[in-house]
């Protein structure tokens, strides 16, 4: 609520008001919902993807209009190049066909079907149901735990383009550690006798043909990464924002708006173009700012502005960073993308002062051996020392939140600072509806990997990564079994050995995890 008056105390929140009430009255056709980082839907389209047969575009999440166009692109280009699909594929696309194809305003004939349904007319009001259970042992623990899940959701389509969903997460988890009887096992839930229950996703959708609006909270990601982005990732959790999409043939603008912590207050607000070039290539180009210690400021909701010249302008303690990604099919079955950040460059070199910048390069590729494909993955991450603090103030370190890094997440790469990774995973079906995936990790951290600011004493171009260095190596094999109708089977294990730092003798640990959910 303190968001909604923050923005209708402004001249522009009351214009928004206006313009929320045009469009729902106004002349719309359809409804459609957005989904989760976790869902299946987005390593089914990426296959197709590297087949040749769709462009993704490197903003999520989808929606479900978003996901039934992809489709329609995917079975424009068979029907055109005639392509022997695997088992594996074919699965896929007949999955994607019984849950989208012509599936927006029928959810009763979903093969994810919703336990309740009432319908009037073009409108429906649904409710779903997702329970399971998952035995954790992390690396960290020496024992796991058994927890209970809950996923309730509910879907409201008003007709007319305009959709209101909001989802939850609830787990039984033994009390212990934070988990306990009125503390904070993270920043968003309290703990009832080791219930939780997280309000995980709401959003009240608005759509034309060359716009949508978002207004409530969901996971946001910027970049063709599969897991996460650097300037703007869907790692950070969901986010209570106000997000606009306005597209203009091969040209998409958006903007955010989101609050981080209302009582503070802290804010962040974003804007991003998407060039859509010949060939499959995407280019991105992004930038955001966070601001602390007053209400919404307007001046930050217009998409077309820079906001760097306006903080150095007309304010003084808020943290500004850009970013460029891009996306290049180089052929069939090969996909290169990557992304640089720019928190801070220094152009003057007196007085001295330290880069700070990040880095992701990631190459996908697609083979087929003996008529089973096989999808590998391999990556690298960089980021400089000082990335994502910011020399003012702690409050506008580039956190979600309050900005305590203890209880949340960055909002860019959860790598942190000072620190680089090298990521590897092969994928391999060994039937139609089970997919293995082997994976292996080798992370450096340095010193300044808890987002501390330059003091302005020490050296600001230290060794890469600084100090003691903590290096960690990680292998893991995982399993996901689609039951069918929304019910799934995920499990996987692996080792993780840590090393270095200033008292930190070599781990070697082993963590395990088995998770059942069951779609009513």
């Amino acid at each position: 609520m303190k968001y909604l008056k923050s923005l209708i105390s402004h001249p522009g929140g009351v214009i928004l008001s206006g313009f929320f009430l045009i469009v729902i009255v106004g002349p719309l056709q359809a409804s459609f919902e957005t989904y989760p980082p976790d869902s299946w839907v987005y390593p089914a389209l990426r296959t197709f993807e590297l087949l040749g047969l769709v462009q993704l575009e490197p903003i999520t999440p989808y929606s479900r209009d978003d996901i039934e166009f992809y489709l329609n692109r995917v079975l424009s280009g068979i029907d055109r190049e005639k392509p022997v699909l695997t088992a594996r594929q074919r699965f896929l696309l007949d999955r994607l066909k019984k849950e989208f194809l012509g599936k927006a305003s029928r959810p009763h004939d979903r093969e994810d079907r919703p336990v309740y349904l009432y319908r009037e007319g073009d409108r429906f009001f649904s409710f779903d149901l997702s329970t399971g259970v998952a035995f954790v042992k992390s690396a960290e623990e020496e024992k796991g735990e058994v927890d209970g899940l809950a996923f309730p959701s509910v879907l409201i389509d008003f007709g007319r383009r305009v959709t209101l969903e909001t989802s939850y997460r609830i787990t039984l988890a033994p009390e212990r550690g934070l988990n306990v009887h009125n503390r904070n096992p993270s920043a968003r839930v309290k703990s009832f006798r080791g219930v939780t229950v997280e309000y995980e996703r709401a959003l009240l959708s608005l759509r034309g043909s060359r716009w949508k609006i978002h207004l409530g909270r969901d996971y946001m990601n910027w970049g063709s990464g599969r897991s996460e982005g650097l300037l703007l990732s869907q790692t950070a959790g969901s986010l209570d924002h106000l997000a606009v999409d306005l597209s203009m043939g091969r040209f998409r603008l958006s903007t955010i708006h989101t609050i981080l912590d209302p009582q503070i207050p802290r804010f962040l607000a974003g804007h991003r173009l998407t060039v859509r070039l010949p060939r499959g290539i995407y280019i991105g180009v992004g930038e955001t700012v966070l601001y602390t210690g007053r209400d919404f400021d307007f001046v930050y909701l217009l998409p077309v502005t820079s906001y760097y010249v306006t903080q150095f302008n007309e304010r003084d303690n808020d943290n500004v960073l850009w970013s460029l990604d891009w996306k290049i099919p180089l052929r069939r079955g090969f996909i290169m993308y990557g992304e640089f950040l720019v928190d801070d460059f220094q152009y003057e070199k007196d007085p001295p002062a330290p880069h700070r910048l990040g880095m992701n390069l990631t190459a996908e590729a697609l083979i087929t051996v003996f008529g089973r494909e096989i999808e590998l993955l391999c990556g690298y991450t960089y980021i400089d020392i000082f990335t994502y603090a910011h020399k003012d103030s702690l409050l506008t370190r580039y956190v979600t939140g309050n900005g305590d890094r203890a209880l949340n997440g960055i909002i860019g790469s959860p790598l942190g600072p000072d620190a680089d990774r090298w990521n590897l995973s092969v994928s391999i079906p060994v039937h139609p509806r089970i997919a293995l995936t082997f994976g292996a990790r080798v992370t450096r951290r340095g010193e300044g990997s808890n987002l501390r600011e330059w003091d302005r004493i020490e050296d600001p171009h230290p060794p890469f990564p600084s100090g003691d260095v903590v290096r960690e190596k990680e292998i893991s094999l995982d399993q996901a079994i689609d039951l069918g109708g929304g019910s799934f089977i995920t499990a996987g294990g692996g080792w993780r050995s840590l090393s270095g730092g200033d008292s930190l003798n070599k781990q070697k640990d082993g963590f395990v995890y088995l998770r059942l959910v069951m779609d009513f």
